[in-house]
């Protein structure tokens, strides 16, 4: 197959639904390198510096610089080894435009390294509420939105970050029903996958995938060479577990599924889930709403002083993240 398309493609979808392997199953192919952590900051620098970039000469980039270092993806791209010459980025980027800007650090930060003639790309399940914003400024990317169940997406949010399973399927419809409000404007730019179906035949849907970017399907996307899950039940798992789904149906009440089912409702149905309940849609109100997204921040801040084993690293890695995350920064789309 004659491979035309360079990128950038984007994973998106709400989190615990699959991108993470979808991403690690991606970058097995010779000719795809997507960056090992997730961006987040393309919304972030756009409202800190405006676009176009004011920058009128290469000095101009160094704030640019110094805020990419302090970024949540940069630690973790530091932690894995990588480095940033800021001599030898600001000598070599076209400065003038931000999509050669960020073309430039994911492809410097992708798993193959800087290299040419291979899709670059990013796994940051946040982009879903700025699909537009990514195809404005890249005409020519990809999307790949990643849906799972949200039954078990909900399940797997608590047990893996202790948060409200009610703000989680109140923010999986939201997010899902806005991809598809994009998806359709995108045509054949923009790929649903259920995670349900990619663990059921891996080979038929990275088939799928493979012919959506415009390359030759490869045995090695249905192999993990790690463990790409560092959370939930798949964490420490270097195979595709084809039993990771349904869960819901043990681990929740009756009574939770319902009420799931009530926040979803014709959204699932739309994504191709059978509800189990003949529910009406039943939102949650406004003081609930607050209450729970309450709830979810101190979860949050648990979940990150766990991570840095410190209070203070906690709430300063909370701080970047909530400051930055492509979750909460607003734009003008």
């Amino acid at each position: 197959m004659t491979k035309d398309f360079y990128g950038p493609m984007f994973i998106v979808g709400m989190p615990r639904s699959g991108t993470k392997l979808m991403r690690a199953l991606l970058n097995q192919h010779p000719q795809i390198n997507l960056t090992l952590a997730e961006s987040h900051f393309i919304p972030y620098f756009l409202k800190r510096f405006g676009n176009p970039p004011p920058f009128r000469g290469r000095e101009d980039l160094e704030p640019f610089v110094r805020e990419l270092l302090k970024t949540p993806f940069f630690s973790t791209m530091r932690k894995a080894g990588y480095t940033l010459d800021e001599p030898t980025f600001l000598q070599s980027v076209d400065y003038t435009r931000w999509s050669p800007i960020f073309e430039h650090v994911f492809r410097h930060f992708g798993s193959k390294g800087a290299t040419s003639g291979t899709i670059w790309g990013d796994k940051t399940p946040g982009y879903i509420n700025h699909v537009p914003l990514l195809k404005a400024l890249f005409p020519e990317a990809k999307f790949l939105h990643m849906i799972r169940d949200p039954r078990d997406y909900c399940l797997s949010v608590r047990k893996s970050f202790a948060k409200s399973i009610y703000r989680a399927a109140y923010r999986w419809r939201q997010g899902v029903e806005n991809a598809h409000r994009c998806g359709a404007r995108l045509g054949q730019d923009y790929k649903e996958v259920r995670y349900e179906l990619l663990l059921e035949n891996p080979v038929s849907t990275m088939r799928d995938v493979a012919s959506f970017l415009g390359v030759s399907y490869d045995a090695r996307m249905v192999n993990l060479a790690s463990a790409p899950e560092d959370l939930g039940d798949a964490k420490g798992h270097s195979k595709i577990l084809t039993k990771n789904k349904g869960k819901y149906r043990t681990q929740l009440s009756s009574q939770e599924i319902k009420r799931i089912e009530e926040l979803v409702g014709d959204v699932a149905k739309s994504a191709g889930y059978h509800l189990e309940n003949d529910v009406a849609r039943r939102s949650l109100n406004s003081f609930t709403l607050g209450i729970l997204k309450l709830h979810d921040g101190v979860a949050s801040l648990r979940h990150h002083v766990a991570a840095e084993r410190e209070l203070t690293k906690g709430v300063k890695r909370l701080f970047h993240h909530y400051t930055k995350s492509s979750w909460r920064v607003v734009t003008s789309d």
